[in-house]
């Protein structure tokens, strides 16, 4: 059984219940597990009030008045379709309970490597997923026969039907994804397309898996979430919350079917935030902006205005000058409400160039995107930031170019008025270095961000 959302931070409650040292918290617990089920809807109330009343302030979980009104009706709701629902719904909760006992927890009686926040449930208004023999996880061991998988069955059928690509839970209730190719030895990498996009169908959208044989020339294999159905919301919270997502190649040479390789695929926050719009917006639900200092995808490819300088005009230790970031931040003055607004990025990156005496010199661009004529969709075509910048000392020029094309990287955000330094994470490279290489790879370039991870 796949537990609600009111059940998932109720059996958090109980664990941090039974880890703790007071006799007084430990007979409720005991209360817990010993009231009958005629009655357990009232008893696990009270206790659970109390508990959650006791968790505060020790700082621990806490139950709402709301969770536990909506615990309390999944009680009454197995009772409706029998006792036995009713005690295998309470068996549930405390052998989360348990397991959450037997792992590490933080100070807040979270679960450190728990792979999906309850709150994504509350988003996608998910209910308990009544699943019964939900299988093993698949095992990490590659060439093997599928019949040693335990999904083996489902995906012969599937694959008897001409499905290429295929999803599904195993019993934690983790997301694997599968696919049928003839080839797994030329495989090389396997990576998301975020540009999902809704189906024709109400409630239902795609999010491709390309994988790479070489360099810029993937295979697409498409995955479908129902957000009409429980279990489409539980796998579409699954994707977008597991750290980690195994992905399994299967080939069927010979009429037999063989799982031939596994690969681990991870995405950025700002891809699965992605997804989750999409989500919300198929649930009806309002967008999750992004925090301020994250370029978005759609900025990234787009075109921008490249700001050229002599090298020395733009290093100032470790950032840049304090008058370009004052040039930066006199957006907020402009007279126009799209450019104050924003949002924009400014990047960076060290080329060679030609100065005004036509000489190649190892320059430096700054590259602001999206260009102001293409914010303000060519309401007006004046460039602020050019008007303040050509009176510094080294500069060369200006000209259209794309950010991601030149091998720049972010360093700032001008949103609404504030600036933003752009965090230097371990993934932002990486992203930009397999963004470069699906649009502009040709065999004729190096990547500019670095050697590819094929």
């Amino acid at each position: 059984m796949i537990l609600p959302p009111y059940a998932l931070q109720a059996a958090r409650l109980i664990a941090w219940a039974m880890a703790s040292p007071d006799p007084a918290v430990e007979e409720q617990v005991t209360r817990l597990r010993s009231a009958r089920l005629g009655e357990v809807d009232f008893v696990w109330a009270g206790v659970l009030q109390g508990l959650s009343a006791r968790s505060r302030a020790a700082g621990g979980p806490v139950l709402t008045q709301d969770e536990i009104r909506a615990l309390v009706q999944w009680f009454i709701g197995g009772r409706c379709q029998g006792m036995a629902h009713l005690g295998a719904a309470k068996q549930a909760v405390l052998a989360e309970a348990r397991r959450l006992v037997s792992l590490r927890l933080d100070e807040s009686g979270r679960y450190l490597s728990r792979w999906v926040r309850w709150e994504t449930f509350l988003e996608f208004r998910a209910v308990a997923v009544d699943v019964n023999g939900l299988p093993e996880p698949a095992p990490d061991q590659w060439p093997a026969p599928l019949s040693r998988f335990p999904l083996a069955a489902e995906l012969e059928r599937a694959i008897a039907r001409g499905g290429v690509a295929f999803k599904a839970l195993n019993n934690r209730g983790e997301l694997e994804l599968y696919f049928l190719t003839d080839s797994p030895e030329q495989i090389r990498d396997v990576a998301w397309d975020f540009g999902c996009l809704p189906q024709h169908e109400p409630d239902v959208f795609a999010v491709d898996l390309a994988v790479y044989v070489r360099p810029g020339h993937p295979l697409f294999y498409t995955y479908r979430f129902d957000m009409a159905s429980a279990r489409g919301r539980y796998e579409a919270a699954a994707f977008c919350e597991q750290r980690e997502l195994r992905v399994f190649a299967i080939t069927a040479d010979g009429g037999e079917a063989t799982v031939a390789l596994c690969r681990r695929i991870r995405h950025p926050e700002s891809a699965r935030r992605t997804f989750r719009n999409y989500c919300r917006t198929a649930l009806g639900l309002p967008q999750e902006p992004p925090p301020p200092e994250e370029v978005p995808v759609e900025e990234i490819l787009c075109r921008g205005t490249a700001y050229q300088f002599e090298p020395l005009a733009v290093e100032a230790g470790e950032g840049l000058p304090p008058e370009i970031l004052d040039a930066l931040q006199a957006l907020a003055t402009d007279r126009s409400k799209l450019i104050r607004q924003g949002p924009f990025t400014l990047w960076m990156v060290r080329r060679p160039l030609v100065d005004g005496a036509n000489r190649f010199i190892h320059g430096v661009m700054l590259i602001l995107t999206p260009s102001f004529w293409g914010r303000t969709r060519g309401r007006t075509e004046r460039d602020p930031l050019y008007a303040r910048l050509r009176e510094l000392d080294g500069f060369i020029r200006a000209e259209d170019t794309f950010p991601l094309y030149e091998g720049a990287v972010p360093l700032y955000r001008y949103v609404d008025g504030g600036v933003y330094q752009v965090p230097q994470r371990e993934g932002l490279i990486q992203d930009l270095r397999d963004l470069w290489e699906a649009m502009y790879q040709d065999g004729r370039r190096e990547n500019p961000y670095g050697a590819v991870r094929f």
